[in-house]
């Protein structure tokens, strides 16, 4: 094929103009060379196609010269091009060929389970992020659930690449996580798409984008926010970007508990800089079976919990908790460790908690009984250290 027929070809199709490759009487076998995203691109006639949305042209091209649903050298299908470069039109045809051919089912199995992440159709979808391409998919019933139930490395990684692409569609975005949320729940997919971001800790790019066009204090059917949903999980990067924005009502009942959940010097801090005052009345409240400060003690770096607790005592925290009978002490809640930590006790000395509290839990018993009859070498330290007699 000469390089002028070649070109008048490329102009057909990207014209989306099927009589003019009737009239050059076009045979099969053909490829052409074309220029997208930067780089020199050459496959055959039906994939030129895809990546052009020529409609017309891949209709009339795959009815008797090429097939609809051939396998370039890498192993991918006119409906990657398709789905890679938001050729919608071309996008929905094949997948309706398949459907009419019953292979459907079988091509959605093959895109679950074989082949490499970046040959998937949602992840080539990601290139451009085009929202209608997202929405034929789920038209057509394929299952998004999966990434989240099956294949989380994937869907961390279509979300990167959404969140980067030139078009950068937050509506995109919100469409992809909705149809993940509501496909792996139907009963719960009053979760926002910001809920679902920070429940599978995507990237924290992700987050971002989100936030500027959700509603941060939406509450979903378990009356829980994202920021709830991210000291939950302990996403961390989520609850930095969260505790930036306007999330009163995160602390309405339960943000105590929520920071309790994180354990984060830096997000407490913060968060008791504009709630501190709702925060006050939860110090010692259950939440789910739980009180807030054995939540906080259950992190495992010492120093950072150390940092953590000496922001609750700035704050006004009673660390004997003498107004509440049944929250426990802190020091009643840090020998609830099978191994308590000696520098926890040392903290809470330092700090002048009084030694004949009684404890909550365990009547009769207060830190000075503790301290006297232990046979830990490091509290013995400790007990001679501070002359507790």
């Amino acid at each position: 094929m000469s390089k002028d027929t070649e070109a008048q070809i490329l102009k057909c199709i990207e014209n989306d103009d099927y009589r003019g490759l009737m009239q050059l009487k076009v045979k099969s076998g053909l490829t052409v060379t074309y220029r997208v995203t930067d780089k020199n691109e050459t496959s055959s006639l039906q994939f030129a196609c895809a990546v052009h949305n020529a409609f017309e042209c891949f209709v009339y091209l795959t009815q008797k010269l090429y097939d609809f649903d051939a396998k370039d050298s890498k192993g991918l299908r006119p409906i990657h091009s398709a789905a890679e470069y938001g050729a919608t039109e071309v996008f929905s045809y094949i997948l309706n060929i398949y459907k009419r051919k019953g292979m459907l089912n079988s091509f959605f199995e093959q895109e679950k389970h074989k082949g490499e992440y970046t040959s998937k159709v949602l992840y080539k979808a990601a290139s451009r992020g085009i929202l209608d391409i997202y929405k034929v998919y789920s038209d057509y019933g394929f299952d998004f659930a999966y990434l989240a139930q099956e294949n989380k490395s994937l869907l961390h990684e279509i979300c990167k690449k959404l969140s980067s692409n030139p078009q950068n569609d937050p509506d995109t975005i919100i469409f992809f996580l909705k149809q993940i949320e509501s496909f792996e729940n139907l009963a719960s997919n009053e979760k926002t798409a910001l809920m679902t971001a920070v429940i599978h800790a995507l990237d924290e790019k992700v987050v971002s984008i989100l936030v500027k066009h959700i509603n941060v204090n939406a509450v979903d059917s378990d009356n829980r926010t994202a920021f709830e949903y991210a000291c939950f999980h302990n996403n961390l990067a989520a609850a930095k970007i969260l505790i930036q924005k306007d999330i009163s009502a995160s602390f309405d009942t339960k943000g105590f508990m929520s920071i309790c959940k994180l354990r984060d010097p830096y997000v407490g801090k913060i968060a008791f800089e504009r709630y501190g005052e709702k925060m006050k009345g939860q110090f010692y409240t259950e939440v789910d079976g739980s009180y807030p400060i054995k939540e906080a003690l259950n992190e495992d770096k010492t120093d950072k919990l150390i940092e953590f607790l000496k922001i609750l005592l700035e704050n006004d925290y009673d660390p004997d908790a003498r107004s509440h009978p049944t929250c426990p002490t802190m020091f009643e809640a840090i020998l609830a460790s099978p191994f308590p930590r000696p520098e926890l006790i040392e903290f809470l000395l330092k700090n002048n908690v009084r030694l004949d509290t009684p404890f909550h839990g365990k009547p009769g018993g207060c830190p000075k009984d503790y301290l006297r009859k232990s046979y830990n070498p490091s509290i013995v330290a400790i007990r001679n250290k501070h002359q507790i007699k």
